[in-house]
């Protein structure tokens, strides 16, 4: 009998079937109790025994999956850094990756489709609602503010960002502050800066000014040299507000460089007119401006290490699969010596 009529008898999906059978980590026991039954009508006895610990893993297979495509990304050593902490976590666990750019459930790697692997680890704004689908089921742990309903989100501490760099400003001696974000589609982009503008107002700023641009141009999914051109437009703005702030938060490191550039050119004293902090500590990004700014570690290799453990514990005991987890790692300031 094949796992597709089986699973259709049983009522579960054809990868939780597949993962009954090869006795993985992480099924519940009603779904292993309905498997068990259809296959016991047919003559078959299943023996499933249940494993726990470190070395219940080793061997096993864990899916990195990006859902959607993003025009930062590839240029992203914090996306790189944080690839590289889940790596290594399920290095040590005997655990094997696979790495793989699903934007349709056609393009799913064959052992997501055949329910051969033990979890997941997923990253993407709006993934579409047929991927989605084929993964229901398989414990994961998303890298990115969207997720589904009962699974785990592991972030970078987003609130706490736009905290530490109005703070930081603020006891730089600015009393006139703007965030400027050209990529509003992304909620973690979005969290850092509300909570920017709220720690500034909450600290008596003489005015904290918002240039954010249009959410209906979604840069996230254009070129390069498109997000280049929104943040320009962002910097024009502001550069024609009353009063012309001083101190400026960008929650991202890729957009300060862009806006060093289009600050020049509008011969403004990056550092000593305009003083700008960032966020990711993206050192490639951050290469060659001078003065160098402040900006916000994330440490990206933890919050791939802290995924790994998360979705450990996730298929470790799936009966607590239902309730919906949040997960963020701390953030420090990184102020560049003069």
């Amino acid at each position: 009998m094949q796992n597709i009529e089986i699973a259709k008898r049983a009522g579960v999906s054809p990868a939780t079937v597949s993962r009954v059978l090869r006795n993985s980590p992480g099924v519940s026991q009603k779904a292993i109790d309905k498997v068990r039954n259809v296959l016991e009508k047919q003559g078959y006895r299943l023996d499933v025994r249940r494993k726990r610990g470190g070395g219940a893993f080793k061997n096993r297979s864990v899916a990195f999956l990006v859902l959607n495509k993003d025009v930062l990304q590839p240029y992203s050593a914090v996306f790189a850094q944080t690839v590289d902490g889940v790596e290594s976590a399920l290095a040590e666990l005997g655990v094997s990756l696979i790495y793989a750019k699903s934007y349709s459930a056609q393009t799913l790697p064959h052992q997501v489709r055949d329910g051969a692997v033990d979890g997941l680890i997923l990253t993407g704004l709006n993934p579409r609602e047929d991927v989605v689908a084929r993964l229901s089921g398989v414990p994961s742990v998303w890298l990115c503010s969207h997720h589904e309903q009962g699974q785990a989100v592991v972030l970078g501490g987003n609130q706490a960002i736009g905290r530490v760099a109005a703070h930081h400003l603020i006891e730089r001696g600015h009393k006139h502050l703007a965030v400027l974000n050209a990529l509003p589609g992304y909620p973690a982009l979005n969290v850092r800066c509300e909570f920017f503008e709220y720690y500034a107002r909450q600290s008596g700023c003489l005015s904290v000014q918002s240039f954010i641009q249009d959410k209906q141009k979604n840069l996230s999914h254009g070129s390069l040299d498109e997000l280049i051109g929104g943040v320009g437009e962002m910097i024009d703005r502001m550069l024609e507000s009353n009063p012309r702030p001083t101190g400026l938060f960008i929650p991202i490191d890729s957009q300060v460089a862009m806006a060093y550039e289009h600050l020049r050119s509008h011969k403004i004293d990056v550092g000593h007119e305009m003083e700008l902090i960032g966020c990711d500590n993206d050192k490639m990004a951050l290469m060659g401006l001078y003065p160098k700014p402040a900006t916000i570690e994330i440490d990206a290799v933890a919050i791939g290490r802290r995924a790994v453990q998360e979705l450990v514990w996730r298929i470790e005991n799936p009966q607590e699969k239902s309730q919906s987890v949040s997960v963020s790692v701390e953030p420090t300031l990184i102020v560049a010596s003069d």
